[in-house]
């Protein structure tokens, strides 16, 4: 029961509120559409007569209302199970009829205490939310806030000769001092020298000839 619960809220909530969010632009009329068309939808999965569509089209505003107001489906799915397992333990107890499958199933009482209870839940989470003061993980998208940002990409640059006889001289130290390293101080002496030719070769490279 509790997963037949909490897959209805994820089915009727979740993916089908974002689903026709998304496909509608953002305007005053969007949330009205929302609730109308998934709620409709959620009441006519059940085969009720009248009495028993109301009483779930009532718990389906209930809990589509706590979604949005706390941005997501726990306290939606809490009330779901809480419902279905009170329910359920009444009709087995036979103190509220018999758990046999009917279209008949609803009254005018089971409406008042569905509206009560629904209403009373939703007024417990909306005082839960203030104290605790709960924000929205999931508020109204902005009109293209979906779109990745603009990632800066480094410039591109053609080094000059003063750049790469600067790169040339480095180059040639590191040679003079791995040679210093094996060879000793007069390795190490030559080693510098022959970065130092090296250089003058970089640099007489870049002249016109």
């Amino acid at each position: 029961m509790p997963f037949q619960a909490a897959a209805e809220e994820y089915a009727f909530r979740g993916i089908m509120v974002q689903a026709i969010g998304s496909w509608l632009p953002r305007r005053w009329w969007t949330r009205i559409v929302v609730v109308l068309v998934t709620t409709g939808l959620f009441v006519s999965g059940h085969m009720y007569e009248l009495w028993g569509l109301l009483d779930v089209g009532i718990f389906g505003l209930g809990a589509l209302w706590v979604t949005l107001r706390t941005g997501g489906l726990e306290a939606a799915i809490a009330l779901h199970v809480v419902n279905n397992v009170t329910v359920f333990a009444m009709l087995a107890s036979g103190v509220w009829g018999t758990t046999t499958q009917a279209t008949d199933g609803g009254s005018l009482i089971g409406v008042i205490l569905s509206a009560i209870t629904t209403i009373g839940y939703c007024a417990a989470v909306e005082l839960t939310a203030r104290r605790w003061q709960l924000q929205r993980t999931s508020p109204w998208p902005e009109v293209g806030s979906t779109q990745a940002p603009d990632v800066p990409m480094p410039e591109a640059r053609v080094l000059g000769a003063a750049e790469l006889a600067g790169v040339g001289t480095v180059a040639g130290a590191e040679v003079g001092v791995g040679a210093g390293g094996t060879a000793g101080a007069g390795g190490w002496g030559a080693g510098v020298s022959a970065g130092l030719a090296g250089v003058g070769l970089l640099g007489q490279s870049d002249r016109p000839g």
